[in-house]
């Protein structure tokens, strides 16, 4: 019964701001008053990975480590829960100067947490550096957002089309051609909208294991 109380209340602390929960460490213990009924929280609820993952993640910071191994932090976590447990590892950092070594294949946790990143197959490092550095020396092309004020004209000439919605298309490039390419496109149509980016996280991902495999 101790044990399922105390697990109880770990729970609970993760319903705290982010900002209010990290505040409290400096200063005091986490004393939590969890009402529940006499039988305690059911099996079941604890048994659901996502309420599991915040359990864990609040008992890993109760002695305020100075190296904080996270590994797939806000799997099972709504969306909601997974943007508060970023903003609260985040200001952990930023307040503790603690090192936090975080493994996971969610992209969304590495892009908003991770300035540096290692990318590790098979026992070897891959890459070793900033994440903004990662694209740059990875990704062969760029996506080209482009709204026209001829919806219809065609742009295969232009580059690889990967999507259409709407007035929206969207080309694949080559990054060595991106900046000539646009210029075209503004130069030969009416443009309402451009954008340039980066391809996903993912794919950069993958373009890194594709370059490591053996011929």
């Amino acid at each position: 019964m101790k044990l399922r109380l105390l697990a109880a209340a770990l729970f609970a602390t993760v319903s705290l701001t982010a900002p209010a929960l990290a505040q409290s460490y400096p200063t005091r213990p986490i004393t939590v008053v969890v009402p529940f009924s006499a039988g305690g929280p059911s099996d079941a609820m604890m048994r659901i990975l996502g309420e599991r993952m915040k359990v864990e993640i609040v008992g890993a910071l109760l002695h305020r480590p100075q190296v904080l191994f996270l590994d797939e932090p806000t799997i099972g976590l709504d969306v909601t829960m997974q943007k508060r447990i970023r903003m609260f590892i985040a200001e952990y950092n930023r307040r503790h100067g603690a090192t936090v070594l975080l493994t996971s294949h969610y992209m969304a946790d590495v892009e908003a947490l991770c300035k540096r990143v290692i990318v590790i197959h098979h026992g070897r490092i891959l890459f070793d550096g900033a994440l903004a550095s990662l694209a740059d020396e990875f990704a062969a092309y760029k996506t080209i957002g482009v709204v026209l004020e001829n919806g219809g004209a065609p742009l295969d000439a232009y580059g690889e089309v990967v999507h259409h919605e709407g007035d929206r298309v969207a080309l694949r490039v080559p990054k060595a051609e991106t900046s000539r390419v646009a210029a075209r496109l503004l130069a030969d149509h009416e443009v309402l909208d451009l954008t340039i980016e980066e391809p996903p996280i993912e794919d950069v991902i993958e373009s890194v294991f594709a370059q490591s495999a053996p011929q």
